[in-house]
């Protein structure tokens, strides 16, 4: 059941419209990542948008470690080009540009923004910290989307 409610809130997510006339991008988010909302706006160049993921839940997966996160641990993938989130002139303070550190276990919500060129449908994100597990293994949120 919560696989389904999920599923739909990433829909939506991703089906939220920008401003009139715009057409939103389409971003899959990888399984094991969940988002609040996914939106597209207008940015000054009249031939670039903003892509804003919001409320990503980032979980340090060390029960015994803190690890790091970067800005640049963020992208978005549009076909063989990767955007690194790039701060929003009017929504500065909630885009992330500040690296941050979590304590062993904890989750955030940040939300990135990414300038792209207007008029893209599709796109994926993907967070990859190369955080490491209790096992050892490293953590990477990429690759398996819904």
């Amino acid at each position: 059941m919560q696989s389904v409610i999920l599923l739909t809130l990433l829909f939506l997510a991703a089906a939220t419209p920008g401003p009139a006339g715009m057409t939103p991008v389409r971003v899959a988010v990888p399984i094991g990542i969940a988002t609040s909302d996914i939106s597209t706006t207008n940015a000054k160049d009249p031939l670039r948008e903003y892509v804003t993921i919001e409320g990503i839940r980032v979980l340090n997966p060390s029960h015994h470690a803190a690890q790091g996160y970067d800005p640049k641990d963020f992208h978005l993938l549009v076909g063989d080009h990767v955007y690194l989130p790039s701060a929003r002139p009017d929504a500065g303070s909630l885009d992330l540009k500040t690296p941050g550190v979590l304590a062993p276990g904890r989750a955030a919500l940040v939300t990135v923004s990414f300038l792209v060129p207007a008029g893209i449908a599709s796109a994926k994100f993907e967070f990859m910290p190369h955080w490491m597990d209790d096992a050892g293994e490293t953590v990477d949120w990429c690759c398996y989307y819904l």
